[in-house]
């Protein structure tokens, strides 16, 4: 164990060679530490063994000594403070790198489990699209179903009204020929009879006929009625598959 002088006793006190931590002005540079510096000043002093003057260094023929920098120096409690918040650093530094090691996975498995999402979510759009196409198409044979149908009885209604107009011709038709028959006063009885029994009957023919053509009018309707029940059964069906996006088509 190195022992440091001191100048006043020429006597010397204990102490203990520590590497001083790195430094900018000089990384790696060794320096003696003197443990209990400033320590135990009412300790008996230790002399000095008896040596060759020749023999230590720094001396010239045993009449001086080495001389004592404190700047070299730290009090090993500062060192071992060192050793203690390197330690710390180093248990801090591996802390947080765990950390950062499980923070990426966390990331990692949130980015996967984020991918997965993105995945059925395009899957469930595609579904969706597709219902949404069907739904058009469905919605598009409505229409035209519709459109027909509107036609059909838009050519009904017109052929009644001719109708109605034929009739109402025949019977201005049959009064003018009745005042000229009274007014002749030549036409048989029998004769007049019998032509206002076939009008008669051609009337009953077109009343006959005027009420198959609002039978027909009403099975239109109720077509109606059932294609606006069936749009309405595919719209809760198309709901029921896809309830994620509105059908607002239908």
């Amino acid at each position: 164990m190195p022992t440091m002088m001191s100048k006043a006793s020429g006597r010397s006190r204990p102490g203990t060679a520590v590497a001083r931590p790195p430094t900018a002005a000089g990384e790696g540079e060794e320096e003696e530490i003197v443990e209990g510096e400033g320590e135990g000043e009412g300790e008996e002093p230790i002399e000095e063994e008896e040596t060759d003057a020749e023999s230590r260094p720094g001396t010239r023929g045993g009449d001086s000594v080495v001389e004592f920098d404190p700047s070299k120096y730290v009090p090993i409690e500062e060192y071992r403070a060192l050793e203690r918040d390197r330690d710390a650093l180093e248990r801090e530094r591996a802390t947080m790198e765990r950390e950062r090691k499980a923070e990426r996975a966390r990331d990692s498995a949130t980015i996967a489990t984020l991918q997965e999402r993105e995945m059925h979510l395009k899957e469930e759009l595609a579904e969706a699209e597709d219902c949404m196409d069907k739904e058009r198409k469905i919605l598009r044979l409505m229409t035209r179903e519709r459109d027909g149908l509107k036609t059909r009885l838009d050519h009904r209604q017109d052929a009644e009204q001719e109708r109605e107009k034929e009739r109402e011709r025949r019977q201005e038709q049959a009064r003018k020929e009745r005042e000229r028959l009274a007014d002749e006063d030549e036409v048989d009885a029998g004769a007049l009879i019998s032509e206002i029994g076939e009008l008669q009957g051609s009337m009953a023919t077109l009343k006959s006929k005027f009420k198959a053509l609002e039978r027909e009018e009403a099975q239109a309707q109720g077509r109606v009625r059932q294609l606006v029940a069936e749009r309405e059964a595919w719209r809760r069906v198309v709901k029921g598959i896809c309830p994620v996006l509105p059908c607002c088509h239908l």
